[in-house]
């Protein structure tokens, strides 16, 4: 299970291959990466649903399924038995519909299902563009009370869902982005922040988005498979 560092490095290392400057960041605190121009403050847009699941598989990784709490699992909506997802049978996945999934290996000698990570929801609807808002909203606070500040300040967004899954998938993410947008600029509008953010990076699984907040202007990446084999082996070396 990811920690916070985590997430920051995998933010940096997909920000990097796009944004070659960035890898020249160093790392700080209040923001978390900067240079001689630029601050780098990284975060993650969860719902409290999604949140909630995180911390359960956190206290669950690495224990087996016959002592998971059945009650709290069906209450996260993993009501159904673990199934295989692979031809040899070592991973199993439990999903729900709210929750995405559960992931489960099995051990060789046991045979027990253990619990191992857990995939976010592949839906992505208005509920994802109010945690996106949430999350700059929370930002920008501290961007105006503590933060140190640079010529220009960015902020990078994860957001655990993927884009490219569905038929008509391009027209359904304009309309998300065009609805992140408009929910941007209202929050941008009111009187509170002095200071805001100049360029806002949406990580999605698939996609990285860049939105500029002076012209409004986007620039959109995907994020292949290819890429990530790209990051992981740089990484390796």
């Amino acid at each position: 299970m990811w920690n916070k560092n985590d997430y920051e490095e995998y933010a940096i290392s997909i920000l990097g291959f796009f944004y070659p400057n960035v890898t020249n960041m160093i790392k700080g605190e209040a923001p978390d990466y900067y240079n001689n121009t630029t601050g780098l403050e990284i975060t993650r847009a969860i719902t409290t649903k999604n949140g909630e699941v995180d911390a359960f598989c956190r206290k669950n990784l690495n224990k087996p399924l016959q002592v998971i709490s059945k009650k709290q699992l069906k209450k996260m909506g993993f009501n159904g038995a673990p199934v295989s997802v692979d031809s040899n049978e070592i991973l199993y996945a439990q999903r729900s519909l709210q929750n995405s999934c559960l992931y489960y290996y099995k051990e060789k000698e046991s045979g027990n299902l253990v619990l191992c990570f857990y995939f976010g929801k592949l839906i992505t609807n208005e509920s994802t563009a109010d945690d996106i808002m949430h999350a700059i909203s929370e930002k920008l606070c501290k961007l105006n009370n503590h933060y140190r500040l640079f010529s220009r300040n960015d902020l990078c967004i994860i957001v655990q869902e993927q884009l490219n899954y569905c038929i008509c998938q391009e027209e359904i993410i304009d309309d998300l982005i065009s609805l992140f947008v408009s929910s941007i600029k209202e929050l941008y509008n009111k009187p509170n922040w002095i200071y805001k953010f100049d360029n806002i990076f949406l990580l999605f699984l698939d996609n990285l988005f860049c939105i500029d907040s002076k012209t409004w202007e986007i620039k959109r990446d995907i994020i292949t498979q290819e890429i990530i084999n790209n990051i992981s082996s740089q990484t390796k070396n």
